[in-house]
């Protein structure tokens, strides 16, 4: 994972502290589910790019058709739905400052 823009890291999230944040994550699988909170506003939106391009076919239940996931609670995100099974790189990109996401991984 790569953060671009003024973040706050801590053990188990990222928070955006001002301007423009994005976060390059690859990834190989069909889907991409994030755990995120909006800032002090109670409302975010996060563009989604999949391999630099917008989210398509592949758009998870939580992006519209613009390729922009919008909340106003904290939950998970469903991000990308369908996504060949190959090497891909995820960026998202907010202008949200307090916004959160929340970092852990399954497996050994």
């Amino acid at each position: 994972m790569t953060l671009k823009g003024d973040w706050h890291t801590d053990r188990q999230y990222v928070e955006l502290k001002k301007g423009i944040g994005q976060i390059v994550l690859p990834f190989t699988g069909g889907e991409v589910n994030l755990v995120i909170q909006p800032g002090s506003s109670g409302n975010a939106a996060v563009t989604v790019l999949v391999d630099g391009k917008p989210v398509g076919d592949a758009l998870g239940r939580d992006v519209g058709t613009d390729g922009v996931a919008r909340f106003d609670r904290s939950g998970m995100l469903r991000l990308v739905a369908g996504a060949t099974r190959r090497q891909h790189v995820l960026t998202l990109s907010s202008s949200d400052p307090g916004l959160r996401a929340y970092v852990f991984t399954f497996g050994p």
